[in-house]
């Protein structure tokens, strides 16, 4: 900006309207998201998080297109594939990729997973001037290298491996198989073993076979859970050891009379194979089908011929790290398997089945179930539910991720210097308190959205305790005894949580090891605020809820929000899912699950360090602003109901309680699944006691 007289420079001053300095100037750089000061900072970031581009050995691929140049980076541990473009106009090529077949490209700007290499060239088609980097990636669980498959043998077709001695060794690779899955829950328990309790056979008896598998641990009673088993050989086995390795149970080699071999392949996970072909079939038919010790019921809904039509019912390909199974079948109906079961009816399908009846627009319909009964059991088990199919942009934990990055940008261009604007005082002040400036500018239409989702969780409660004839949905009175009864189960759960905290935290990075100290520290003060509950008697009603609402379980539609999976906690047993509870409950769920999504994006890996840090009160603002406006028009549409107390005091009360009782319970279960996110609800306990 020299004031020099431009006729003495030794060159003219640039006076192109499109590169003029009034345009292209820091400032104005800053204030614009996709300037290329942006990215170049993006880019400086990604590269300072992954070594390995700097550091890491070169191997050159040769495609044949010459205009693509093409390499990976390694550092042992790691593998880069980089691509780039170097042509003016767009390109398309083919990698040979065969050493890394069944691996993942995962692009690492937006953390995009790009299809499963496979056996033929990897194609792929890049713009002008472009380039790709892609970590490559073993599927989940497979990282440390694949696990070495048991060799097991059978006297006959390959069925046989489910009977005599080979059944022993079958129930150990099965135990072994389902510890390394997501679905299995006992990850944290001391086992003893493991036996088949029950084999059904889905395809006859040389077909798909549904094998319930006991595991018996050190203390406490027994799981079991469902396995259902298939057999594959050849270019099939070929495929889904390649494609769906974490489907692999075993190796088996059939042997006739004489030791010859038969028949050679490999044990999968039947949802990888025809499995759930076979489940809608039975459904279908409404057929029964016996098993060694129990049998299999089907029932369906008067909808379900509606929405399955005449069509062949075709499943698509089944993802297997999740909590339970849940297969397409087709674009109408989800098929959902549901691994550990319990005598009972499941919360999903008694309060889906109540709400489809109802005709609430809110949730997915029920169609169909698949139970499991054993002469002993009082009550069936829920092994396997059929619901409609809701068109969706995926779920809102999704669109919240990608509502707080473009608010952190608009924080980092305007005001990264300014302190964050949070509401102040009670948590029920906070939800009457008007957005001050400029929070509205810089939050978007979101705020809009959690008022949203707000109105349609009320509007859920409203009609689960709309039925007082119905003995499993009629409200029931808070008493002294059930508020005793919650700061004792709460008190449990925190004395076992700091145990467990003690026990793992030399295994814990320093950083963790530093806050598991002071929460540790504050054991006796978290247990006397959960001690708060039962200060004086409580008036209002218990009906039943979702019991694990957040964000991973509400679809986003575009418009409006669908709400799903009404199982409960995943770690608590199948009765205390089925307690009719305060509905606050899932109030607390939600506001703990933005605070989960504020706190991940800061620790996303796509921001640099130095933003990070200065972004720290502005994800706190967000949290306490989304919260506050959910809240808010929870209660507002909630009205004067007589399941959550009239008196503000007791409102916050029971927030508060529900809030850490829930931070408890996080920090338990990601102890044992997701150790790598425990700062999350370490960091939401300490707010908590910090805010009382």
């Amino acid at each position: 900006f020299s004031k020099a007289n431009p006729q003495k420079l030794y060159l003219p001053v640039i006076t192109d309207p499109e590169y003029h300095y009034e345009a292209t100037n820091v400032q104005a750089q800053q204030s614009n998201s996709s300037s290329l000061l942006w990215w170049t900072k993006r880019l400086i970031a990604l590269r300072k998080e992954n070594e390995v581009l700097g550091t890491g050995t070169v191997e050159f691929l040769f495609p044949e297109n010459n205009k693509i140049l093409a390499f990976i980076r390694s550092d042992g541990k790691r593998r880069v594939l980089v691509v780039i473009n170097l042509s003016r106009f767009a390109q398309g090529v083919e990698l040979d990729l065969s050493p890394f077949v069944g691996q993942t490209p995962v692009e690492m700007f937006g953390r995009t997973p790009f299809p499963t290499i496979g056996e033929r060239p990897y194609f792929l088609s890049i713009g002008p001037h472009s380039f790709y980097w892609f970590t490559l990636e073993e599927p989940a669980g497979v990282a440390d290298g694949r696990r070495e498959l048991v060799r097991l043998e059978s006297n006959g077709p390959w069925t046989r491996v489910l009977a005599g001695r080979s059944r022993t060794a079958l129930a150990a690779a099965l135990l072994e198989y389902a510890v390394g899955r997501r679905w299995y829950r006992g990850k944290a328990r001391s086992r003893k073993g493991a036996r088949i309790a029950d084999v059904v056979p889905l395809d006859g008896r040389t077909g798909s076979q549904l094998v319930l598998l006991e595991v018996d641990y050190v203390e406490g009673d027994p799981e079991l859970y469902v396995v259902p088993l298939a057999f594959a050989q050849g270019e099939e086995a070929s495929r889904l050891e390649r494609e769906h390795a974490l489907a692999v149970v075993a190796r088996l080699v059939c042997k006739d009379g004489h030791g010859a071999v038969q028949a050679e392949g490999l044990l999968v996970d039947g949802l990888a194979a025809d499995t759930p072909a076979r489940l809608m079939e039975a459904i279908r038919k409404r057929h029964a089908v016996e098993g060694e010790a129990g049998q299999l019921m089907t029932s369906t809904a008067r909808a379900f011929k509606e929405v399955a039509g005449p069509d062949p019912l075709v499943p698509r390909p089944s993802e297997f790290e999740q909590t339970n199974s849940s297969v397409l079948i087709g674009d109408k109906m989800l098929l959902k398997i549901y691994r550990q079961i319990e005598a009972g009816t499941n919360p999903e399908l008694e309060l889906g089945a109540f709400l489809t009846e109802r005709g609430h627009p809110g949730t997915p319909r029920m169609l169909a179930a698949v139970e499991y009964r054993r002469p002993n059991d009082k009550e069936p088990a829920t092994l396997a539910t059929v619901q409609e199919l809701v068109p969706n942009e995926g779920v809102a934990w999704q669109s919240v991720l990608a509502a707080i990055d473009r608010y952190f940008e608009r924080v980092l261009q305007d005001r990264p210097a300014m302190p964050a604007p949070t509401p102040t005082g009670t948590i029920l002040q906070q939800a009457a308190t008007e957005l001050p400036p400029p929070m509205p500018e810089l939050l978007g239409g979101f705020v809009a959205r959690a008022r949203l989702l707000g109105k349609r969780t009320a509007e859920l409660h409203l009609l689960l305790g709309s039925e007082p004839d119905l003995p499993a949905f009629a409200p029931q009175p808070f008493t002294g005894f059930y508020q005793q009864s919650l700061f004792q189960g709460a008190h449990k759960m925190w004395v076992r949580t700091v145990e467990l905290l003690k026990k793992k935290l030399p295994s814990l990075p320093p950083a963790v090891q530093d806050v598991v100290r002071a929460v540790c520290a504050d054991e006796a003060r978290v247990d006397a605020r959960l001690r708060a509950i039962t200060a004086h008697k409580l008036e209002l009603s218990r009906i039943r809820i979702h019991g694990d609402l957040h964000l991973g379980q509400i679809l986003d539609t575009g418009g409006d929000f669908v709400i799903i999976d009404f199982e409960g906690e995943p770690g608590r047993p199948l009765n205390e899912r089925r307690y009719k509870r305060c509905p606050l409950v899932d109030v607390a769920g939600m506001m703990r699950s933005f605070h989960y999504a504020s706190e991940s994006a800061l620790r996303s890996g796509r921001l640099r360090h130095e933003d990070a840090v200065a972004l720290v009160p502005w994800a706190r603002a967000w949290t306490r602003w989304m919260r506050a406006a959910y809240l808010h028009e929870y209660l507002k549409t909630l009205g004067a109901s007589p399941f959550v107390p009239v008196n503000p005091k007791e409102q916050e009360l029971l927030l508060a309680f529900y809030q850490l009782e829930k931070c408890v319970y996080e920090i338990r279960y990601e102890l044992n699944n997701r150790p790598e996110w425990l700062e999350i609800p370490l960091s939401g306990l300490r707010e908590l006691m910090e805010g009382e």
